[in-house]
């Protein structure tokens, strides 16, 4: 355990719902009547051997059995790390091939997490080969690389099902848009791509620029909304009431320090961005 992990813990479990599946699932029901729906993430990420990543799948595989059981209809999240993507692209190719089979049944949408630096290539290739097997598997794609464009084009053969983010990683300058109406504008544009492309979109952002911006385009088959637990509160009962779909990504378990160091960033990012916008230098 890391040094600081205690320091974080009270932080930790405003944006997390426990460290087990037992404190995850009544947490998950509550947001399910409150006309949400839960995405559950098993936190953790690195794995390095065809062991972890078994267990891994075996603990995802439980978390269906339990969502159905408990009559929980969402979806699950999960990092193509956490099942040794490094190590062994066929290991993780084959513990993800599982979980997703097993949420067929009950048509529980399995969401690819796009990770950092270097990953774009790595994922999309094993999204494309879990396309060419499943129906219920979607992908994450990050707003600030300036690939994002084109790997949309892409995918657009291939009926994707994508969720549209920000991103949270450290990137290099020449890969990733660094200033926030950069971003933004990025991000617009790769939402009309979507629209435009009627590709099954799920906005995950908690920007009310472009919250609103998404609002005025037209999605004719498939739009939700996916915003972090502990963020959006009352947007997210806004939202639902006038009838979209809103989901709420519920991370868990017990290795969630990188997950809370990256939501830290992220605030210090915009607190950031609001100082240099007040004092005129976001330019």
């Amino acid at each position: 355990m890391c040094w600081y992990k205690p320091l974080l813990k009270p932080l930790a479990f405003r944006f997390i719902a426990g460290e087990t599946l037992r404190e995850a699932l009544p947490y998950g029901l509550r947001v399910q009547r409150q006309g949400l729906t839960p995405i559950f993430d098993i936190l953790g990420e690195g794995a390095k051997n065809k062991e972890d990543s078994v267990r891994v799948s075996g603990e995802y595989i439980h978390l269906l059995h339990e969502m159905e059981r408990n009559h929980l209809k969402g979806g699950i999240s999960l990092k193509l790390t956490a099942f040794a993507l490094d190590e062994d692209e066929e290991t993780c190719f084959r513990a993800v091939s599982r979980i997703v089979r097993h949420a067929q049944p009950t048509k529980t949408i399995v969401w690819i997490d796009m990770e950092g630096p270097g990953y774009a290539p790595k994922t999309l290739k094993m999204y494309r080969r879990l396309l060419n097997e499943f129906d219920n598997v979607g992908v994450c794609l990050q707003a600030y690389l300036k690939r994002t464009h084109k790997d949309i084009l892409s995918l657009l053969p291939d009926n994707p099902k994508i969720r549209l983010v920000k991103g949270a990683y450290e990137q290099p300058e020449n890969a990733a848009y660094t200033k926030h109406e950069e971003i933004n504008a990025h991000f617009k544009k790769l939402l009309t791509l979507l629209s435009e492309n009627d590709v099954y979109t799920a906005l995950g952002s908690h920007d009310m620029d472009i919250i609103s911006h998404a609002l005025t385009l037209p999605f004719p088959t498939h739009f939700e909304f996916q915003m972090l637990k502990g963020f959006r509160k009352y947007e997210k009962k806004l939202l639902s009431e006038h009838g979209y779909i809103v989901a709420e990504y519920i991370p868990f378990g017990k290795d969630w320090e990188k997950f809370i160091i990256r939501r830290i960033q992220e605030r210090m990012r915009s607190l950031r961005w609001l100082v240099m916008t007040i004092a005129g230098m976001d330019k």
